[in-house]
């Protein structure tokens, strides 16, 4: 392995989450505040300190100027402030835009925070509407053409191009959830099969409802800094090798290959700016709505061949112990899915992983480079990060 000669310009300085599940009654400011406290802890600094602010915002409060209705709910007075609606391609994005206010002289330290009620105050039901209301009201809402039907339809074509089968793409929520049980913040931590996978009820043929993440409650942040500045002053700084972004057509456009992801545009990137190859990825946290996203996933990031998803997944490969630990936290299959700020979790776990700071039963043994990747709409904009232990920097 050998990391590119040029210095990582930023760091991840500090990491905060809360539970994901039922949280009860407390709005999206309250359990996102509750992350960043924990973020700025974790990063040796104190609220004054942070002078960079980047919000994804709620689905659930719908507060108009939500960067300035959260900087006062934590009694902060940032220099500069951006919103991050980006789905779950949202995080890594953040980094890149943190990163340039950084460069620029804008801030010194960027607080990244989304957190939201999705199930207590919306509910599994009224979530689905919720999520329906994100298609085009005159070409797909009309046709049932919503989320999960979407992906079904991505699944059918790999299934039918590729012979991928149903117990390939139930190996990948049996292998999350595995995970999840050594998650004590997950939300699901019973353990599945590959039959109950199988014969659970469909969300959209062929998806069944363990092949679909669920509704959830929770919150994220995490701390960007410049790299020079964390070696100087954070306690235990991750570093920011390669950053990469890529956007693919709209998915109800009939040029779509809906085989094919934004992942296929961002991941070359970040590899040729970190100097590194997929071989040398210790661990992935990788955006995985439903198990096929994971699987068109690895194939675009350059872990497979293109069509070879399934085969990579199959007898564990991707648990801990495996060819390629994926999802370390159980991922959004098991660990959760609140909506907005589901992928800032793969990155408060890439974080972790490389500090060595998770429980023994799901921790990657010598982890170096982790690769985070978010997708957002339907396989079409994604973002990924490889983020680098303090070792390969020093």
């Amino acid at each position: 392995m050998t990391v590119a000669e040029t210095r990582p310009r930023l760091a991840i300085t500090g990491v905060g989450e809360t539970a994901v599940g039922r949280l009860g009654a407390r709005n999206s400011l309250e359990i996102s505040a509750c992350a960043a406290a924990a973020a700025i802890t974790d990063a040796g600094l104190r609220a004054c300190d942070i002078d960079g602010l980047f919000c994804s915002g709620s689905l659930v409060d719908g507060m108009f100027m939500y960067n300035a209705r959260f900087a006062n709910y934590l009694g902060i007075q940032p220099r500069y402030a951006s919103m991050i609606p980006l789905g779950g391609a949202a995080f890594g994005h953040a980094v890149i835009e943190a990163g340039n206010a950084i460069e620029a002289g804008l801030c010194r330290n960027a607080l990244v925070v989304s957190g939201d009620p999705l199930l207590s105050a919306v509910g599994s039901k009224r979530a689905i509407n919720l999520f329906g209301s994100f298609q085009d009201a005159d070409h797909e809402l009309p046709y049932g053409f919503i989320m999960p039907a979407i992906y079904a339809m991505a699944a059918r074509r790999h299934m039918r191009q590729y012979g991928t089968t149903l117990e390939q793409l139930a190996q990948v929520a049996v292998s999350a959830r595995k995970h999840a049980c050594a998650n004590p913040l997950a939300q699901y931590r019973t353990p599945l099969t590959i039959d109950d996978v199988i014969c659970a009820p469909r969300v959209a043929t062929p998806l069944g409802i363990y092949d679909s993440s669920p509704i959830s409650d929770g919150a994220g942040a995490f701390i960007v800094s410049s790299a020079a500045a964390a070696l100087d002053s954070s306690p235990n700084p991750v570093f920011v090798l390669g950053v990469g972004e890529g956007h693919q057509r709209e998915y109800s456009s009939p040029k779509r290959d809906l085989t094919l992801s934004g992942a296929a545009i961002s991941a070359p990137k970040a590899f040729q700016e970190a100097g590194l190859k997929p071989s040398d990825v210790d661990v992935a946290e990788i955006y995985d709505c439903f198990t096929i996203t994971l699987l068109v996933s690895l194939e675009d990031l350059g872990f497979c061949a293109k069509g070879e998803g399934g085969a990579f997944v199959e007898g564990g490969r991707i648990e801990v112990g495996g060819v390629l630990p994926v999802n370390t936290h159980g991922g959004l299959l098991s660990h959760g899915h609140p909506g907005v700020p589901a992928g800032v979790f793969h990155l408060v776990e890439g974080v972790k992983q490389l500090r060595g700071e998770v429980e023994d039963a799901r921790r990657v043994r010598d982890c170096r480079v982790c690769l985070v990747h978010g997708n957002s709409g339907v396989l079409r904009d994604s973002v990924t990060l490889l983020l680098g232990h303090v070792s390969l920097v020093k």
